[in-house]
């Protein structure tokens, strides 16, 4: 009879037994949303959740997320430097693993010396600020690698002159909720929400506004939550930071509106804006934010709103050279003018699911792993890390 002879010796199993154990660490600062990128991940690879203000910490800790405040700081993240956040960053170097960032916060990053810095982009946004100077300086010398959310990001990055060897070609985490869900899994959800409000069955809108650059929010937006019809049910989700003074007008509106739920106020633990694109029969978007592209991986029908601000001509010049304006050009668009329109509108809009060449085309150029593997590529290139003397990736691509 053969002998089988494992290839694990005792020398390997001591040398694995004496690897420094990688650990992750993903610094949210004063904006806890962005956990929404953070979930998949954090489900797969565990780690520990870092935050610097009471309002952020709080926020982690109603959603049942495991969260540590070392430091306080609530500066507006352009004029961050590390002696904000002494305590934070002298932990954070006395750790070995990998630290996940989800935005730019300058001269921070580079004083951590000890952690493989991994920046995760918190989304695929449309707007030109995403690409400012200062932003770009940091990713070219702060971060050892950058998520490229797809073939149109990647190439501005590189146009910028960010290396290329710090690409990881993942796509977007999030996303991935998309393809996760089937649709016996989304009406359940949709008919559990209607019946957890006492609601009845009918079409839901989501109206759901972006705050930085082109916004609705603060000018339309209180209008259309007037005028939507009671015949369906309203999904109201504003950009997180949206400053509450904005958003006060349309509260007043939303109070004497039972159709109408504010997600600012009730989101449900464990849900994300992908959950509220798959429930929605028809979404009401503004152009420039980066949930329009989310949007866009979905077959649901989109209204883009058309506000009147000193903005819009340079937000057209910006648009009309991306890969979107196609797709724009094709769908409704609603103004001040269309406000008397809006039920017809979405009435005829909010049947119509097609996957047309415009949106696939959007597809390919602004996401990689269409396939709900962002998350998955991502872990594999972690858990692909050499602990030798120190953390050496294999590659620097995915």
């Amino acid at each position: 009879m053969e002998t089988l002879i494992s290839s694990t010796t005792d020398k390997d199993l001591a040398e694995e037994k004496n690897r420094p154990r990688i650990s992750f660490f993903y610094f949210l600062g004063h904006l806890p949303h962005h956990f929404d990128h953070a979930r998949l991940v954090f489900e797969k690879l565990g780690g520990e959740v870092l935050v610097t203000t009471p309002f952020a910490r709080d926020y982690c800790l109603r959603r049942g997320i495991p969260v540590k405040m070392l430091d306080r700081c609530e500066k507006e993240i352009r004029s961050w430097v590390p002696e904000d956040v002494p305590v934070t960053v002298e932990y954070l170097n006395q750790q070995k693993g990998v630290v996940f960032f989800f935005d730019v916060f300058p001269n921070m990053a580079k004083e951590i010396k000890s952690l493989l810095r991994i920046m995760l982009f918190h989304g695929n946004s449309l707007k030109q600020s995403w690409f400012e100077d200062w932003r770009i300086k940091a990713l070219r010398s702060e971060y050892d690698f950058i998520t490229t959310l797809g073939p149109f990001w990647e190439r501005i990055l590189k146009r910028k002159g960010v290396p290329e060897n710090k690409f990881l070609r993942i796509g977007q985490t999030r996303t991935d909720t998309l393809g996760h869900l089937q649709p016996e899994a989304i009406e359940a959800m949709k008919r559990d929400f209607l019946k957890d409000r006492h609601f009845p069955e009918k079409p839901i809108v989501a109206y759901i506004p972006t705050w930085y650059g082109v916004s609705s929010v603060g000018c339309l937006g209180p209008h259309i939550l007037e005028t939507i019809s009671e015949r369906f049910v309203v999904l109201f989700r504003p950009h997180p930071e949206t400053p509450s003074s904005v958003l006060d007008s349309c509260r007043k509106v939303i109070c004497g509106k039972k159709h109408i739920v504010d997600l600012s106020c009730e989101e449900p633990e464990g849900w994300n804006p992908m959950h509220w694109l798959l429930m929605s029969d028809l979404l009401i978007l503004d152009m420039m934010g980066s949930l329009t592209a989310e949007a866009i991986l979905t077959d649901k029908p989109i209204i883009f709103t058309d506000p009147r601000s000193p903005w819009r001509v340079i937000w057209k010049q910006w648009l009309f050279s991306r890969p979107i304006r196609r797709f724009y050009r094709s769908c409704p668009r609603l103004g001040f003018r269309q406000l008397r329109d809006l039920n017809t509108m979405v009435e005829r809009n909010r049947a119509i699911q097609k996957t047309d060449h415009a949106r696939e085309e959007i597809r390919n150029k602004l996401f990689y792993h269409r396939d709900a593997r962002a998350t998955d590529a991502l872990v594999e290139f972690v858990e692909s890390l050499e602990i030798k003397s120190g953390m050496k990736p294999k590659s620097g691509k995915s």
